[in-house]
């Protein structure tokens, strides 16, 4: 395969691919909430409702943003950092648009107080932010 088929390529991929990290993600953690706690309820029962499953609905956008984040930076073939500064701009947007816009209508979230989950999502992307740009030496001074 030529660079140049692998080039386009990877920028046709970039999206794709991170959004089916992100479902593969999500659909491991949702395993992860629904049965994990139930079976170590069963084992050792513990006081309160669902101490360990709040924790874990609370950790879910925190480990798909930071997913998103990695996989954008791993596929982007170059350009990483505008790719990854926009990237984590539209991840933003798009988890405004689905616990704002959405979630006051009942029609992607049937739980209530979504609203807080806006905050480890955006840890997660600041995170995924701060170890790639550090850990890869890409400065915000630098040319393009």
């Amino acid at each position: 395969m030529s660079r140049n088929l692998k080039y386009w390529l990877r920028w046709i991929l970039l999206y794709p691919s991170a959004i089916t990290a992100i479902l593969l993600i999500g659909l491991l953690l949702t395993v992860i909430i629904n049965i994990i706690p139930e079976e170590v309820e069963t084992i050792y029962p513990m006081r309160g409702d669902s101490y360990p499953k709040d924790i874990l609905i609370l950790l879910s956008p925190f480990i798909t943003s930071l997913t998103f984040i990695l996989v954008v930076y791993k596929v982007a073939p170059e350009f990483k950092k505008i790719t990854l500064i926009f990237s984590a701009v539209l991840w933003i947007l798009f988890m405004c648009f689905f616990v704002l816009v959405l979630d006051p209508f009942q029609i992607v979230f049937k739980l209530n107080n979504n609203y807080i989950q806006l905050i480890p999502s955006i840890g997660g992307i600041l995170i995924g932010l701060i170890f790639k740009i550090r850990n890869e030496k890409v400065y915000f001074d630098e040319k393009l």
